[in-house]
């Protein structure tokens, strides 16, 4: 036992700060393990940004291409030959698509470290680094909410923007076959999908973003039917409106077109969102 002379002689303030010492070397640990268990989830927001991103890129390009071909429908040039322009843009959705996925994944990894890093940034008062800490955001905690605000859009865009490009870029590398060779010539293809069958692009990219929506609401992903075989059918039947008076061609092109893509892209959508909560949920890296 302590005598009473060694007890009155205790420095409380020696004593106090030792404690706090020791609970901000703790802190610290804890903090440095919590990081280093943040990766995974942080890496499935630098994905989900970077879909979001390159979706978002591939809308907006397939968009201003659907505008461009009915801002010549309204002026009656729908079988002339254009200049190119409908047809380069188109093409080069995908290079925008993809530099944008780079670039939104590497600025978002490199972002979210920083904000947990400056969140985990103490002071050198052992005082106010043990505050500082004990109120900072868990890494872990901060990684998962950010990845989770981002399920939705990171499948909905991705998805829409293939409904939108795809159909049309897989045209274009068979159009050689059809007399359609070179840009000039497949701009007025490009006039006359938007002109018969637009409307099932856009179907097609609504039930995307419906998808996206039930997915981010159902509590267990797996048991959420992917229904691409169900969009594909709805696709076909609203490209039959009013395709089917022009011998049926427009919604057996959108038949043989949409098959190649729409249920597999459906069923990767939904396994990708069951993977990336595993991770999120600690129990997959």
């Amino acid at each position: 036992m302590l005598s009473a002379t060694a007890t009155a002689n205790r420095d409380p303030y020696r004593d106090g700060l030792d404690a706090t010492v020791q609970r901000l070397g703790h802190l610290a640990a804890a903090r440095r393990d919590d990081e280093r268990q943040a990766l995974p989830l942080a890496r499935v927001y630098a994905r989900r940004a970077a879909r979001t991103a390159a979706g978002a890129a591939a809308v907006a390009l397939g968009l201003t291409v659907f505008a461009g071909a009915l801002a010549a429908i309204v002026r009656g040039n729908v079988d002339a030959d254009g200049d190119g322009l409908l047809t380069r843009l188109l093409l080069l959705a995908w290079p925008v698509a993809a530099f944008a996925y780079a670039l939104t994944r590497l600025s978002a990894s490199v972002g979210l470290g920083r904000r947990v890093r400056a969140a985990g940034r103490t002071g050198a008062e052992p005082y106010r680094a043990v505050a500082q800490l004990e109120r900072a955001a868990p890494p872990r905690a901060l990684a998962a909410d950010r990845a989770a605000a981002l399920e939705t859009w990171s499948v909905a865009l991705p998805l829409a923007g293939l409904a939108f490009l795809l159909p049309l870029t897989l045209h274009y590398f068979v159009s050689p076959l059809l007399g359609s060779d070179g840009p000039q010539k497949y701009d007025s293809w490009i006039r006359m999908s938007v002109m018969i069958v637009g409307h099932a692009h856009v179907a097609l990219a609504l039930l995307c973003v419906r998808f996206a929506r039930r997915l981010h609401r159902a509590a267990d992903v797996e048991q959420v039917r992917a229904d691409g075989w169900k969009a594909y059918g709805l696709t076909v039947l609203v490209a039959a409106i009013p395709g089917v008076m022009l011998f049926a061609l427009p919604p057996a092109i959108t038949a043989l077109t949409g098959l190649l893509f729409v249920p597999w892209m459906f069923e990767w959508a939904r396994r990708r969102v069951a993977t990336e909560r595993l991770v999120l949920e600690g129990l997959y890296s």
